[in-house]
């Protein structure tokens, strides 16, 4: 629907849940398809190709996301 293409790009839409996934709130939005979210250290990071190896981190458990970056 329009509303959910408002929401930013339709392939990847970050979002983080504070009551066990009732309610869900968008943080980030990306350009990257067939990605996956991994832990490293301290940081999250999430995985995938936007015609080329496309990454984004979280220092703060999802709440904020880089830009993605090659």
């Amino acid at each position: 629907s329009g509303a959910w293409k408002s929401l930013g790009n339709p392939w990847a839409r970050l979002s983080t849940s504070d009551d066990g996934g009732l309610t869900w709130t968008l943080r980030a939005t990306a350009g990257i398809t067939h990605g996956r979210i991994f832990r490293s250290g301290s940081s999250l990071y999430y995985l995938g190709h936007a015609g080329d190896l496309q990454i984004m981190r979280s220092d703060d458990n999802g709440e904020t996301w880089t830009a993605q970056a090659r």
